[in-house]
């Protein structure tokens, strides 16, 4: 008799435990995504700021002859990152 009660808790702590966690952890998960997606978002908005037109262009075609655009996007993605560093993001810029 001890043992089925024992397992009828034990079964119904976990349910409790699977109804609580599994929605709470879908919606951190979609907040923490949008999240880093919305970071994501403004890094590449802000090195586009940073980059010329005619360098945009040419990051735009299938065919990069030039190692000159990715070095010039490199060093557009370490100056944002930089930046991020010393506005107090240093934790995550690494």
């Amino acid at each position: 008799m001890r043992l089925k009660l024992a397992a009828l808790a034990s079964a119904a702590v976990l349910v409790t435990l699977v109804v609580l966690l599994v929605p709470t952890y879908g919606r951190l998960r979609s907040t923490i995504v949008h999240a880093q997606g919305d970071r994501l978002l403004a890094v590449a908005r802000s090195v586009e700021g940073r980059l010329s037109p005619s360098l945009i262009g040419e990051l735009g075609t299938s065919a990069i002859d030039s190692g000159g655009a990715r070095v010039a996007l490199r060093e557009a993605l370490a100056r944002v990152r930089s930046d991020y560093s010393a506005a107090g993001g240093a934790g995550d810029a690494a």
